[in-house]
């Protein structure tokens, strides 16, 4: 192992046996650092371990960025998804989609600034027919509504009320 003399003053290399700094003058025995191979090897692992935290630091920073980026993203399929239309039970729309259209199909286009239109497709068993449901979504603030705007029915347009209760009630039996 190497060893050599470093003057605490000016930090210029000394000779083993100099006894005073030829670059500042100071006093060789008082003013004295051995530099060392090993440590020299040291103050590398420790400024790899500050970069590997500098790192990993930056990384959970933008983990949390991304995190929050989706949540507060709008997806107006998923917030159709969650509304509970109280008038038909109190069961989330989707879970009723899902019971009653096994392999709905879902769609969302957006019509203007926080407007959207969401559809919901597919096979109903009980009604023995494939049905759309296209929904007019609107976002304000911390809210989301929603309303059936039409229908089909095995192709057959509808818009009026008691037809969309009934696809309504039939979702949610």
């Amino acid at each position: 192992m190497r060893m050599s003399k470093i003057c605490k003053t000016c930090g210029a290399e000394l000779s083993d046996n100099a006894k005073f700094c030829g670059k500042c003058g100071a006093q060789a025995g008082a003013s004295v650092n051995l530099k060392t191979e090993a440590g020299e090897k040291a103050d590398l692992a420790r400024k790899k371990k500050k970069r590997i935290r500098l790192v990993a630091g930056a990384a959970v920073v933008l983990g949390v960025i991304i995190v929050l980026a989706a949540l507060l993203r709008t997806d107006p399929v998923l917030d159709v998804k969650d509304i509970v239309f109280d008038q038909y039970g109190t069961m989330k729309f989707g879970n009723a989609v899902e019971r009653n259209i096994p392999e709905a199909e879902w769609e969302s286009e957006k019509i203007g600034e926080k407007h959207y239109t969401v559809t919901v497709y597919g096979f109903c068993p009980d009604l023995a027919s494939n049905i759309q449901l296209d929904f007019d979504v609107n976002y304000s603030g911390d809210y989301v509504y929603a309303k059936v705007i039409y229908g089909y029915i095995d192709g057959e347009y509808f818009d009026d009320l008691l037809s969309i209760s009934m696809v309504m009630e039939t979702l949610y039996e």
